[in-house]
Parts: structure tokens; C-alpha cells; sequence
């Protein structure tokens, strides 16, 4: 086996328990088990449709969703035609349809157990990612260690662990299809066609992977030749499912099967570059500082490439650029309630591509590989956070306020931080970290034994960083499918929990939360002892006992 990149033959390794024999399973095996520690599943309204799709197609029901929903219908179902359908592609759902086949058969509530199920799938096809971008890297790097440990890079150091992992959003299904895709373009000859159909199943996955597609396509028309044919025909097949479902549950075969308003793209593109690349909150060299090592790649694949040497990064780099300027675009760059750089999750195997392009160079840079352990260490540390700690509860509100994005104190990774210290009984130490700062007030029902992130409510007021004149109001809801939420409210520095007002919350009816009547909360406080800072901090008991933290919201209060 030679380097694509390097031309060098890569190590025949004979013993039984050698590398090369061990590497493949490693790569598989220790993502899967690491994903599913603690069996943490971190959805929301966007994964629901690929959660309940199986059990609309087990019970015969398609692609419709009318037997989960009565009245107004939340945002990720819509009316088509007669039937409620997802408003976002259903692969990720069908590629859940295995494992929830495999637990019906044994006797499982699939409704009741329908994010375990989930979360088993979502790792599972991240894990197979990993392998396949394993795979790849052996047709690039020196050696399988350094394959190896690229892919377990990728795997732990990007949000391949905190994002694909953790739900069934559509980055899981187009990380295997791409990585899938790369490793047949780099190993060539007849595996091309099958990346063909890999990169036709993660455009009609998610279609601003076509970006990354058109590059590829391009790669194999120009030096590929002989498998053009294949590779087209096998890349068509997704597109006449896809046609098939526009115009069956959509009434026309050109649409995309979902909404995408055209507004959406109106953002301002200078300011959405610098937020998906190097916001604190957001940025994909905040979140993963190891890429910074595919710039010098990333550029060089651009320059005439010297004879013998791979031509397939020069694609790769282009899908990457391509889908970048997209999303520089996008009006809400920070793609809602999310962890990191979600919306550019697709580009994670590309960009370890290129950093592997680029690995020999690091040998004649004095200090390079330091520098890279370091920023991969970082790397691991910030996706640990979003895999095992995330939401931080930066989150709230984050939509209208978008000036917080840029904020590095109170960032995503901040208070995530903050989080994991009090949940390992640090609370001073997490103190530490907001020096000069009001300190929360303290909780009285959450214990890091009862935490439960899934329980649903939003603080809507005070705003964060709000500045309040007079009496302080406090409102949000709370609701879970169960039950009424019990809340409590604290403000510090006075330390007081004023009694909480239950109101019905008529606006929450589409988000399957069951009756809203008592949703609703509110509390008030007439002016402050002292003027200045101060914390809102609301804590949320379900019925089962178990509590989820808000806040805190810092804002201050002037009399």
C-alpha cells in the first residue's frame, strides 16, 4: 500500500497483534464505546422527526407523522398535501429504522425508549466514520499510526463526539457518506462508483453537502475516467429516491423536500466569516484548534501540484472553501441552540484530510508537533465538554442576542467549564473563574445527582446583560410531556426566592409538552437592596424529581 500524497509504501506489519492488524478495530471500536459512555443523547426539535420515523414505518404509516401530533403542529413537522412530514430530509430517520426494527422484535416501548435508540444509532454511524476515515488516511499518511492517530483525532477532537454522536441530526449520516466517499476516491479503481453513491446519499442527506460533492464529481471526471460512468450512475440513484418522496409527500419532484426560506442567506457575509471561524462561542478554530494546521495545506493545494503528488486535497480544499463561503451567509451562523461549530461539522474528516497532506512538512518545523499536542489536547478537552457536559445554559436567549457570541467571558466553553466543576463538587474553584462577579445564589433542589438537562423551559426575562430600572419581572415556562414543572426562582446578591405565579402558556401547544395550562411562570421584586449586578438563577423540578438549572443571567438592577 503507497501514500497517495508522499508516494512512499506504507509498512507491512505480519505479527498477529500488529498495528495494522489492530488499527481498523481500534478505530472502530474505541469512538463506539467512548460516544456511548453515559448514554448521553443531546437532541432537539430538528432530531425529532429522525426519532419517531421508524415507528411511523413499523406501525405502516411511511413518511407520515399524523399519529404524534394533534392541533398545531410544531416547527420541524409541516401540513403537506394531507399529511404532517418532516420538515427536514428523513434519511437520518431511515438509517434509524435497523436498530428500532431490532428492539421492537424484542419487546421494547420504541416511543418510551426512542432517544436510547437513537443515541445507539447516532454513535454507531459516527464510529463507522471514523473507521472509513481511517481508512482513507491510510492512503495518505506514512504509516497506520499516524492514520490511526489522525482518525482518533477526528473522532475526540472535533464535533464529530460533541454534535454527530450525540443525536440523530443529519451530520452523522453525512460524516459516514463523506468519509465513505474519500477513502473510495483515494484507494480509486472500483471502489470510485461507490463513492459516487456515498456522495449522492450525503447530498440528499443534507444538500449544502452538494458544495462538497461538485468538487469530487470534478475529481474523478478529470482523472478518473474509466469509472465516470459508474461513479455518475451509482451518485443518480439517491436523487430518484429523493424525486420520489418531493413529489409523493411534497407534490413536486424539484422540491427539496424541505423549507428553506431564501432569507436565510441574507446575513451579513464578513461578520458571519469571522463568527463560524473564530467567535469564542461558535468558531471553528476556537472549537477545534487543530485545524489550524490544514491552512498551510489548505493553501498549498491550490498552487500547481508537483509531479507524483495527490491531487485529491486540491478537491477536498475546495469543497471546504465552498461550504464555508455558504454558511458565511447564513443568517443565524451560530445555528441556534447548538455546541460549536455544528453547522460545519460536515467539513471535520476534509479538514483532517488535508492536516494529514500536510504532516510530513511538521518534521522540518521546530516545535510544530509541540504545538499541534497542545492544540489537540485543547481540542479533546472543549468536545469532552460538549459530549459529556453540554448545555452550559449559554443557550438561553442566544438568538436574540447575538452580541454574547463574541463575548469571552460567559462563553459557551466558560460556563461549560463552570458546570464541570461544580458537577465534580468544585464550586469554589468554579468560583474562581468569574473573579469580581456576583456569585450565584445557591441551589436548593438540584444535586448533580438529579441533574436532567432534557427538561424543557426558557427564561424569557430578564435578558441577559439587561439593564433594569425600577421593579425586577421575571417570567419563562417550563414543561415537560409528564407533567407540570415545579419552579423556583433565586436573585443574588439579595439572596431572596420570590413566590412563583403559574399562567397558561397557549404559544408552547405545538411543541408536544401536552396540556400548557400551567406552563407559564412569572415573579417580581420591587426594587433592589443594592443597585448594581446581579444574578437570576431558576431551578426546574419534574415530576420524577429530577432538576434542571437555568441561568445563571446576569443583568443589572438600578433603583
Amino acid at each position: 500500500m503507497s501514500s497517495a500524497v508522499t508516494g512512499t509504501r506504507l509498512p507491512v506489519l505480519r505479527h498477529p497483534l500488529a498495528l495494522e492488524r489492530l488499527a481498523p478495530w481500534i478505530a472502530l471500536f474505541l469512538p463506539l464505546f467512548i460516544y456511548n459512555i453515559g448514554f448521553r443523547y443531546v437532541g432537539s426539535g430538528d432530531t425529532a422527526p429522525a426519532e419517531l420515523l421508524p415507528i411511523a414505518i413499523l406501525d405502516g404509516h411511511g413518511f407520515d407523522f399524523r399519529q404524534f401530533v394533534s392541533g398545531d403542529l410544531p416547527y420541524w413537522f409541516r401540513l403537506e398535501r394531507g399529511r404532517v412530514v418532516s420538515s427536514y430530509p428523513v434519511l437520518p430517520g431511515l438509517m434509524n429504522v435497523p436498530v428500532y426494527a431490532a428492539a421492537r422484535l424484542d419487546g421494547i416501548d420504541l416511543y418510551a425508549r426512542r432517544r436510547l435508540l437513537s443515541m445507539l444509532t447516532a454513535s454507531a454511524v459516527t464510529a463507522l466514520s471514523v473507521f472509513f476515515l481511517y481508512l482513507a488516511l491510510t492512503h495518505v499518511c506514512r504509516s497506520e499510526k499516524e492514520a490511526l492517530f489522525l482518525a482518533l483525532a477526528y473522532a475526540f477532537g472535533t464535533t464529530a463526539w460533541s454534535i454527530a454522536s450525540r443525536g440523530a441530526w443529519q451530520h452523522g449520516p453525512s460524516l459516514l457518506f463523506l468519509t465513505i466517499a474519500s477513502w473510495g476516491l483515494f484507494r480509486g479503481g472500483t471502489t470510485v462508483p461507490l463513492a459516487g453513491l456515498a456522495l449522492g446519499l450525503a447530498v440528499v442527506n443534507r444538500p449544502t453537502n452538494v458544495l462538497i460533492a461538485l468538487p469530487l464529481a470534478l475529481y474523478v471526471l478529470r482523472y478518473e475516467r474509466r469509472q465516470a460512468l459508474g461513479f455518475t450512475g451509482l451518485a443518480l440513484l439517491p436523487g430518484l429516491f429523493h424525486l420520489w418522496y418531493a413529489k409523493t409527500y411534497w407534490g413536486s419532484p424539484w422540491s427539496l423536500a424541505q423549507k428553506v426560506p431564501r432569507g436565510n442567506f441574507n446575513g451579513g457575509f464578513w461578520s458571519g466569516l469571522a463568527g463560524i471561524l473564530v467567535s469564542p462561542s461558535r468558531g471553528l478554530l476556537v472549537f477545534s484548534p487543530i485545524f489550524l494546521f490544514a491552512l498551510p495545506s489548505a493553501i498549498q493545494a491550490f498552487a500547481p501540484a508537483p509531479r507524483g503528488q495527490a491531487r485529491l486535497p486540491r478537491y477536498l480544499a475546495a469543497g471546504v472553501l465552498l461550504t464555508i463561503l455558504l454558511y458565511a451567509r447564513w443568517s443565524i451562523w451560530w445555528g441556534g441552540h447548538s455546541f460549536g461549530y455544528r453547522l460545519l461539522t460536515e467539513l471535520a474528516p476534509l479538514l483532517v484530510v488535508l492536516i494529514a497532506a500536510a504532516w510530513p512538512s511538521l518534521d522540518r518545523i521546530r516545535g510544530a508537533r509541540l504545538l499541534f499536542g497542545i492544540l489537540l489536547a485543547a481540542s479533546l478537552y472543549v468536545h469532552f465538554l460538549g459530549a459529556m457536559v453540554y448545555p452550559s445554559g449559554f443557550d438561553n436567549q442566544i438568538d436574540n442576542q447575538e452580541a454574547r457570541l463574541w463575548a469571552v467571558r460567559g462563553s459557551e466553553l466558560d460556563l461549560s467549564t463552570r458546570k464541570l466543576l461544580i458537577l465534580a463538587g468544585r464550586p469554589n474553584l468554579a468560583a474562581l473563574l468569574t473573579p469580581r462577579q456576583v456569585a450565584p445564589p445557591a441551589a436548593a433542589w438540584w444535586r448533580p445527582d438529579l441533574n436532567d438537562d432534557t427538561i424543557q423551559g426558557f427564561i424569557d426575562t430578564p435578558r441577559e446583560g439587561a439593564d433594569v430600572r425600577g421593579p425586577l419581572r421575571i417570567s419563562g415556562w417550563a414543561r415537560v410531556p409528564a407533567g407540570d414543572v415545579d419552579v423556583r426562582v433565586a436573585v443574588a446578591p439579595e439572596g431572596v426566592a420570590p413566590p412563583v405565579e403559574r399562567a397558561a402558556r397557549e404559544d408552547l401547544r405545538g411543541l408536544a409538552l401536552g396540556d400548557c395550562s400551567h406552563a407559564g411562570w412569572k415573579a417580581s421584586l420591587n426594587e433592589p437592596v443594592t443597585a448594581g449586578e446581579h444574578v437570576l438563577r431558576v431551578e426546574l423540578k419534574a415530576p420524577d424529581g429530577r432538576v434542571r438549572l437555568l441561568g445563571p443571567v446576569r443583568f443589572r438592577w438600578r433603583r
